[in-house]
């Protein structure tokens, strides 16, 4: 896609998906947030939850999005796409790829998606980060598998992903405090006071997730 297309809001999807996604130039020193989309990335959870929503209607994205949290995404580019998407449905429009990508234009990451980065959203031709977001979205719609069935179990999936890794980071955060020679009441504290939010807040929403997926499994309208 030329620099010019992106400029005039012609986004060839369809043009965008058979390209190769690391057909940028190395040389151009891009931040580490734009990376080359492994076989094992294609068909994650995020990616595949992603897709499917770019199938869905506006109802039921947003039913999904109720449970699933921005910061629930842990590539910062398809976060990008859940902010976008998730502003798409609250103004009431279906998330196709077309939109979300013009929609980019003008809703750059925030801050928490691209540390840094927010005033450094460039358009560009290929190989600025918004071609790798545009090759994102048309990859991630074209290789979706479903056509947007499988959303909630991608859903359930990635709440479960977000579930470990926030498992993870406070796990070591705990053992670097012990090695510190930390009170044993600062330790209680940490540990009582994240198990009973963050964690307790994620596993929550994964419960009343499936919940809600096996209710309109049973009563299908």
């Amino acid at each position: 896609m030329s620099a010019a297309a992106a400029h005039d809001n012609v986004v060839p999807i369809t043009a965008a998906a058979t390209s190769a996604i690391d057909n940028w130039n190395p040389g151009q020193n891009l931040p580490d947030e734009v990376v080359i989309e492994t076989a094992a990335e294609r068909w994650s959870a995020e990616n595949q939850l992603l897709g499917a929503l770019m199938y869905l209607p506006v109802a039921e994205v947003r039913a999904i999005l109720e449970y699933v949290r921005d910061n629930d995404i842990y590539r910062p580019q398809i976060r990008h796409a859940i902010e976008i998407i998730r502003a798409l449905v609250d103004a009431g429009q279906k998330p196709e790829p077309t939109i979300i990508v013009r929609t980019a234009q003008k809703q750059p990451p925030a801050d928490h998606a691209f540390p840094g980065m927010t005033q450094g959203w460039n358009l560009g031709g290929q190989g600025s980060r918004y071609h790798s977001f545009v090759l994102l979205i048309a990859n991630a719609y074209t290789n979706e598998i479903g056509n947007g069935t499988a959303a909630w179990f991608h859903a359930a999936e990635v709440l479960d992903d977000s579930y470990r890794r926030a498992f993870l980071e406070h796990g070591i955060r705990m053992q670097q405090m012990a090695e510190a020679i930390a009170d044993v009441e600062d330790l209680t504290d940490y540990a009582t006071g994240y198990f009973r939010g963050n964690l307790r807040d994620i596993w929550t929403r994964r419960n009343q997730l499936i919940k809600h997926r096996q209710t309109s499994k049973e009563n299908p309208q």
